[in-house]
């Protein structure tokens, strides 16, 4: 038995660091002591990672989801998923995005209700290229999600189409052609908790000026905490910086929730896996099943929240997240960095240098031009996956 037990442990990495189980895995037996409240608890649960974030519509308006790395690219699968179920077009959902500006949500809306397909791609690009908060963005997967989303609102009915709007303060780019624009459209962005503050009014009076519809909202880690604040631990003067889904709290009183979807702690430098590993390997132990549940009852409610190192704190996961969602296993998601079909044009890079001109930021220009062509694992994948595996078999 024990050089059974051996075989299987040494199965289960190589398969792990191979990529990972596929959807059709069988529940595996064999696992340490240490992770069975995980896997005892995740195999009472019967909510997909979906169904639990229509669940939370039943009681709130607007769910907050905490994006993971900017760059991983299969998270806005499931968001795509959640906005384009009929339940979410029933309810004439919006979608809101810390990444791009008001003036992208214009430029959406026009041609969201646009017989013209001629010139999409067109339209993503200026939206993409224009009106982010920094003079380039290079993520490739809200690119594709803005072009799916157009593609699927050409079919709908046009009071089923789903709207999406950017949360930064308004920025166009190819408008801001001196130091004093940006000085005045650009650089208040970037003070303090202003950006917070800029997105959580814009969501707010966006959301009241039409028709306080249920809206799903993707921030990136902090902004998506719902504990009122940090401590700065950049300035070191005790500096405090609000977060947006907080503040969205306060202005909504009991109508704001927010949930984790799972990912490797992006606080990290090493991308390491929550919980050493052990909530990743409980669900491997059950062929990775997508679930969602509230933190609050849970194995890793009460847990230290590990995602923020910055400043000494004592706060669970729970304090800062009410729901979980796991959607896919670590193994499985991907790093996609760049659009080198836009950035190899030469007088895109000479807009490129002259934002960064004007603003004073640095750029490595063979990076801009090159980027990723293919999507890639967390840097230190195998690491993670050992740590994941070590749980999986009896020592």
């Amino acid at each position: 038995m024990k050089n059974k037990n051996f075989k299987f442990h040494v199965v289960i990495t190589a398969i792990l660091l191979s990529g990972g189980f596929t959807a059709t895995s069988q529940t595996t037996s064999a696992y340490s002591k240490e992770i069975i409240p995980y896997v005892d608890f995740l195999k009472a649960q019967e909510m997909s990672g979906k169904d639990y974030i229509f669940h939370l519509f039943e009681k709130y308006d607007i769910v907050v989801l905490c994006e993971g790395d900017h760059r991983e690219y299969t998270q806005y699968d499931f968001y795509y998923d959640i906005v384009t179920d009929a339940r979410f077009a029933e309810m004439q959902g919006a979608i809101y995005t810390e990444v791009f500006s008001m003036a992208g949500t214009k430029i959406f809306e026009r041609f969201n209700y646009s017989e013209d397909s001629a010139h999409v791609q067109q339209v993503i690009d200026s939206i993409q290229f224009g009106t982010g908060v920094f003079p380039m963005w290079t993520k490739r997967n809200i690119y594709d999600f803005l072009t799916r989303l157009y593609y699927f609102n050409r079919t709908a009915a046009p009071d089923k189409r789903i709207r999406w709007a950017g949360a930064d303060r308004y920025i166009n780019w190819f408008e801001i052609r001196t130091k004093e624009d940006v000085e005045q459209t650009y650089k208040p962005m970037l003070e303090g908790s202003n950006r917070d503050k800029y997105m959580a009014e814009n969501i707010y009076r966006d959301f009241m000026q039409h028709g306080q519809k249920k809206s799903l909202v993707v921030m990136n880690y902090r902004h998506s905490f719902m504990n009122d604040s940090w401590t700065s631990a950049n300035t070191g003067d005790g500096k405090v910086i609000g977060n947006m889904a907080a503040i969205l709290k306060h202005r909504l009183q009991g109508r704001v929730t927010n949930v984790w979807v799972h990912s490797v702690n992006v606080s990290s430098n090493t991308f390491a896996p929550v919980l050493e590993g052990k909530l990743d390997a409980a669900f491997l132990a059950l062929s990775n099943p997508s679930l969602g549940f509230d933190m609050q009852g849970s194995p890793l409610g009460d847990k230290f929240f590990e995602l923020w190192t910055a400043k000494k704190h004592t706060l669970t996961f729970q304090d800062v997240f009410h729901g979980y969602v796991f959607y896919n296993p670590v193994s499985a998601q991907r790093l996609y960095d760049g659009i080198p079909e836009y950035y190899s044009i030469p007088e895109n890079m000479d807009e490129l240098k002259r934002r960064c001109s004007l603003t004073g930021t640095k750029m490595r220009w063979d990076n801009a031009k090159k980027m990723y062509e293919d999507k890639k694992p967390f840097p230190f994948h195998k690491q993670t996956q050992r740590k994941i595996a070590k749980w999986l078999g009896k020592f």
